[in-house]
């Protein structure tokens, strides 16, 4: 394989792992918000003072907080009380945006054009295509329910012995892992995750006999019609927590959180041959790829446990809301991070935002401003997971 095409295939699956790590859709959105970012003039951007920023697309608002002496920016689902609505400056999102979905059209034609690597083009090109009719449609909700799980498991769950689709659930969950960036996205592969990792805690709690499962608790599930799989599972996990379910969500929710945070210190730790940037970014950003979807499912849970928190506040010991607020921040801060750093990936197809971290840091040494090196570099690898961990040595002369 030509070192042109080897790179074509890299660049390739670089945008797709970020166009498919949550949906496309934010994906895209995510990339407009980026580009109208960096149209901003300079002295907007770059004046002294912390800056807020915030985006609106399909009825949702995201707020962004930039610091320009750090460098470092942080995404909020809401404004802070301290912050006036008259200092954020929204930056329009363009929801119908294909750009990355392009970038993946070009990689693909240029590869046929090849005719080198046919095998390789028409798998391409069937991704394309599968990306274009299921996840890029104008209006197409997101998965239903019934594309996932098999119709066959919900109807061993709703019998008389629970216990035997167990072996259907992991299937299924397995399957949906192995099909992540080609036809299944991370916000479904994080609602099956907690589906099939709750159902399992709470079938395993009733058949030892310490929870009790009504009749109709697995009637959400088989309910006729093309439901969302993300607001079943919502269903499935709420009834869950109200039949006495907490310790199990709760189990669920850190299990997710410790798998995604492994992932994460493998991804910043692990091994990483240095001939060149394509040598450590093909084991780098595909941890934090499946590290996103664990944080995700993890969030969504932490958040759910925080509503059953306040729906029934006599069900909840002193001190676990708390811990789940706090658990709740900084799962959502590390998803926040894995989105940010997939899509440097794209930004860095070329080297080129990797060459101007490197000269940042090369000036900072060169002025024996040797604190501010400690302070970027942090930043660039701890804060932001665009680096690993041995890229420090890299980036010093």
């Amino acid at each position: 394989m030509t070192r042109e095409l080897r790179k074509i295939f890299d660049d390739f699956s670089t945008v797709l792992r970020f166009v498919t790590v949550e949906t496309p859709r934010a994906a895209e959105q995510a990339w407009s918000f980026r580009e109208g970012f960096r149209q901003l003039p300079k002295q907007t951007v770059l004046s002294p003072g912390v800056k807020w920023f915030a985006s609106s697309s399909g009825g949702t608002i995201g707020y962004y907080e930039f610091n320009p002496e750090t460098g470092r920016g942080r995404y909020y689902r809401s404004l802070p009380p301290d912050v006036r609505a008259q200092d954020v400056l929204l930056i329009p999102v363009d929801s119908a945006s294909t750009a990355l979905l392009a970038k993946l059209q070009d990689f693909t034609l240029t590869v046929e054009r090849m005719g080198t690597a046919e095998k390789n083009a028409t798998r391409m090109r069937l991704t394309v295509d599968q990306l274009v009719e299921r996840l890029y449609a104008k209006g197409r909700e997101p998965r239903a329910f019934r594309d996932i799980l098999n119709v066959e498991m919900l109807i061993l769950l709703f019998g008389d012995d629970p216990n035997m689709a167990l072996s259907w659930l992991e299937a299924e969950c397995e399957h949906a892992w192995d099909k992540l960036g080609h036809e299944v996205d991370g916000s479904e592969v994080a609602a099956v995750a907690i589906l099939e990792a709750v159902m399992r805690a709470v079938i395993e709690a009733w058949s030892a006999n310490e929870l009790w499962l009504p009749g109709n608790f697995f009637e959400p599930l088989l309910e006729p019609g093309d439901r969302a799989l993300h607001h079943v599972v919502c269903q499935m996990i709420t009834r869950a927590l109200l039949i006495g379910g907490k310790q199990q969500v709760e189990k669920v929710a850190y299990l997710l959180k410790d798998e995604a945070e492994e992932y994460i210190e493998t991804a910043l730790t692990g091994y990483h041959e240095f001939g060149d940037q394509r040598s450590w970014s093909r084991f780098f950003y595909p941890c934090l790829y499946q590290a996103n979807p664990r944080l995700n499912a993890a969030d969504q849970l932490f958040g759910l446990l925080l509503q059953y928190a306040d729906a029934v506040p006599t069900e909840v010991r002193e001190g676990e809301r708390t811990a789940w607020m706090h658990e709740c921040n900084n799962v959502e801060e590390k998803f926040v991070r894995t989105l940010y750093a997939l899509q440097f990936s794209v930004e860095n197809l070329n080297g080129e935002e990797f060459a101007k971290h490197r000269q940042h840091v090369r000036k900072l040494v060169d002025e024996h401003r040797l604190d501010d090196v400690d302070a970027l570099l942090l930043n660039l690898i701890e804060n932001s997971y665009f680096y690993p961990r041995p890229m420090r040595g890299i980036f010093l002369p």
